[in-house]
């Protein structure tokens, strides 16, 4: 019977020591957050939106977005726009990366995200729910407020151009 005990005690001691000893991860939304998102106010007739946000790790490790998605929109993606012989364009990314400790601006003429077909009309104030995909699986959501461009810290740059 003793060595029965110790048999049972042994393992569950042995998950406890390693429970103890095991450094405490913080949730996904405490290490890499989504500050000061929005998308610019488009008229109803507008079905591709742009938002923008800084991604902020405060992790020790690196970090990537990999995805997005939002249940006021039928498909989120990422993409990053550039100037190229003077033409700006725009291409799809499969990942953001965001490495440990560093933030990474979503802003117009850069990496952004776009929100294809809303799922209705949105005005000025209103809220739009984000969620991050990171590569570790976990998500991260954030609130994007739509407000009409020139209301906030955006630079001066075009957000659409050609597309390729």
């Amino acid at each position: 019977m003793k060595s029965l005990v110790l048999r049972l005690v042994g393992p569950i001691g042995l998950g406890i020591a390693l429970l103890a000893a095991a450094p405490d991860v913080a949730p996904a939304a405490e290490r890499l957050a989504a500050e000061n998102a929005w998308v610019p106010w488009a008229p109803p007739a507008i079905r591709v939106h742009a938002a923008y946000m800084t991604i902020v790790n405060r992790g020790d490790e690196d970090q990537a977005v990999v995805g997005a998605e939002s249940p006021d929109y039928e498909h989120v993606a990422l993409h990053v726009s550039s100037i190229r012989q003077g033409m700006s364009e725009m291409q799809a990314v499969d990942r953001i990366p965001v490495r440990a400790r560093t933030q990474i601006a979503l802003e117009p003429g850069g990496t952004h995200m776009m929100l294809i077909n809303p799922k209705r009309v949105y005005a000025v104030d209103d809220r739009i729910r984000v969620v991050l995909r990171l590569q570790s699986g976990e998500k991260v959501e954030t609130s994007a407020v739509v407000r009409r461009r020139g209301q906030g810290n955006e630079p001066a740059a075009p957000h659409h151009g050609h597309h390729r």
